[in-house]
């Protein structure tokens, strides 16, 4: 039995979703090596001069940047690999050019280290982020962490709408 042809308007749609879901699993990527303390590959999905906003930890500039603030900051949270899970869901892509993309992604972090009669959640947050086609793989350029609790650390952008308007 041969298969159905295929129309240009339908090839195109399952290109759209194929890059949809790879920028969906270097977002579960991200989640996987950040809780088993793989920062030098969680660094590797960052574009050379990738940005990030992270509130209370500041805005980081550049992947080596990126990869020692990163291990600072688990090294606080965490004494060893799986002991923090990034939870990411929700996770809304957008295309706006055939190299670049906008997403944002809900985060549940839990702490797997604590005790279990203690609250293992560590925050709520929200992540804004844009995506760039790099040698053919998708990366993260820029990244935003809006906190939700405990502690609301947002910015203008978690009332926005999303995803933001394209400029002409």
């Amino acid at each position: 039995m041969q298969p159905p042809e295929l129309s240009q308007a339908t090839v195109a749609k399952l290109l759209y979703l194929l890059d949809v879901e790879e920028i969906r699993t270097l977002k579960f990527k991200y989640a996987q090596l950040m809780d088993k303390l793989d920062i030098d590959g969680l660094a590797e999905l960052f574009t050379d001069d990738a940005k990030c906003n992270f509130g209370p930890y500041g805005e980081w500039s550049g992947k080596e940047v990126i990869r020692n603030n990163y291990r600072a900051a688990m090294a606080d949270v965490v004494t060893a690999p799986w002991g923090s899970l990034h939870h990411i869901c929700n996770h809304w892509v957008e295309l706006t050019s055939e190299t670049t993309a906008v997403g944002r992604s809900y985060l549940i972090d839990v702490i797997a280290e604590r005790a279990p009669d203690v609250n293992p959640v560590l925050c709520y947050a929200l992540y804004d982020e844009e995506y760039r086609k790099v040698n053919g793989n998708w990366k993260i350029s820029f990244s935003c962490i809006q906190f939700l609790w405990p502690e609301k650390t947002t910015n203008n952008t978690v009332l926005a709408s999303f995803p933001p308007p394209q400029s002409e």
